[in-house]
């Protein structure tokens, strides 16, 4: 390094969600000093997918099964309930899928849309996983599909906030 030149940074993170992690660098420079101040929120950061067991289907086929697996790749746990929403294209409709006192994620239907709770230390921070098995089956009269047939799934949590302050919540 050259003489009058230095930096020091200093770092704090928590693990909460809705805080996050705070960087601040500064560099002299002939006696000038620059700061950097970084901050990022540490949040649940959700993913899924689904899996139907590359199973093929003819029309007429009876009920079929499919996986749905949310995982939670991020540094923080959502700290609130994750919802997975799946929605049938309108020539398919629902036939089974968690909705017992109890069960984990509990599932509600509205026509096509199925929504499940998910508890939020099902799929804390990390890699945890939790995933269920929901089914359906094609309406009578469905007509063959040059295209196939479009079912969208995706995960969303309230919990995933901003930092509650400039400064990313506590530091060090």
């Amino acid at each position: 390094a050259e003489a009058g030149t230095g930096a020091a940074t200093e770092a704090s993170t928590t693990g909460a969600a809705g805080e996050g992690l705070f960087n601040r660098a500064s560099l002299t420079v002939d006696g000038e000093t620059t700061i950097d101040d970084v901050c990022e929120d540490i949040a649940g950061d959700l993913m899924i997918e689904k899996s139907d067991g590359d199973i093929e289907l003819s029309i007429g086929d009876g009920p079929f099964e499919y996986q749905l697996k949310v995982t939670n790749v991020g540094g923080a746990s959502t700290g609130s309930p994750v919802i997975v929403t799946d929605v049938l294209p309108v020539e398919f409709r629902w036939v089974d899928f968690p909705d017992a006192a109890g069960d984990l994620p509990f599932c509600t239907q509205a026509d096509q849309v199925l929504t499940c709770e998910i508890d939020s230390t099902l799929v804390d921070a990390g890699g945890e996983t939790t995933a269920f098995v929901v089914s359906a089956e094609a309406r009578d009269g469905i007509a063959e599909s040059i295209d196939g047939y479009e079912n969208l799934s995706y995960v969303d949590s309230p919990g995933d906030p901003a930092p509650s302050s400039p400064s990313c919540g506590p530091r060090a």
